[in-house]
């Protein structure tokens, strides 16, 4: 496990903390929150498409800790990591942002399509996670990050709230003219592509295409999250498909895919 040379507990209040981390780490980042590999260029479900552009890209590179060309490393000690962040051990905070902060702005950026609003929000989340780590439950392997994700979705979710983004659900009666149950042939469109397209959606649409697809919720608690009706979040999702499906079938027309 990756941990600083011990700094001991810290004296500052956990916001001051973690803006001093971002501070230094996000401009020496070499990861891009809307730049993804090309390749995988077999038909893929959406959400197998995003996790693979998330693998890849995002939580494999690198998340600008000076210390060392940190990736996310699925073998860390989580149980060690966690009590020593317990302690507010100054230099086990700063792994845990080396370790999960390219992970964490890729689930950020399926919610929000701003790079610097993706800061902010990231800002938000470790703020979160180092003041209710006392909260968390080791369950397994792998149960930090998944809780971390989870601290990611609920902040972008409350980030869009507070700057009223729910309140202009597109619904304006316009579908792409594509076939009802037609799936889009995704074979040999770049990942990069189609997640660039997933970012491109509508907030309604893209918001609740995460949540649904990606985040498997059903539309009874994605209206409950959103506070918007199940028979809307049905409707979202279905217009966010059907455009995906459209601007899929485009790009393969304009480069002789078919």
């Amino acid at each position: 496990m990756f941990v600083p040379a011990c700094a001991g507990a810290i004296k500052e209040p956990a916001s001051a903390f973690v803006e001093s981390i971002i501070a230094e780490m996000w401009p020496k980042r070499e990861f891009s929150l809307s730049s993804y590999p090309s390749g995988h260029k077999t038909a893929l479900s959406y959400k197998a498409v995003v996790h693979i552009g998330v693998l890849n890209n995002v939580a494999g590179g690198v998340c600008g800790c000076a210390e060392r060309r940190m990736t996310y490393n699925v073998d860390i000690d989580e149980r060690e990591l966690v009590g020593l962040v317990r302690k507010a051990d100054a230099a086990a905070m700063k792994a845990v942002y080396c370790n999960y902060a390219g992970r964490l702005a890729a689930v950020c950026s399926r919610y929000v399509s701003v790079d610097d609003d993706v800061k902010d929000i990231l800002h938000d989340v470790f703020v979160k996670a180092f003041t209710s780590i006392s909260k968390f439950e080791y369950r397994g392997k792998g149960s930090l990050g998944a809780w971390l994700s989870r601290i990611a979705v609920n902040e972008s979710l409350s980030f869009l709230k507070r700057n009223g983004r729910f309140d202009k659900w597109i619904d304006d009666g316009r579908m792409p003219d594509v076939a009802e149950d037609e799936a889009p042939d995704m074979n040999d469109v770049p990942t990069a592509v189609i997640y660039d397209m997933i970012r491109r959606l509508p907030e309604g649409y893209r918001t609740v295409f995460n949540l649904n697809v990606i985040e498997n919720r059903s539309h009874a608690e994605i209206a409950g999250m959103l506070g918007i009706t199940e028979s809307t979040s049905a409707s979202q999702l279905h217009r966010a498909k059907r455009m995906l499906a459209s601007w899929i079938a485009e790009y393969r027309k304009k480069n002789n895919l078919d």
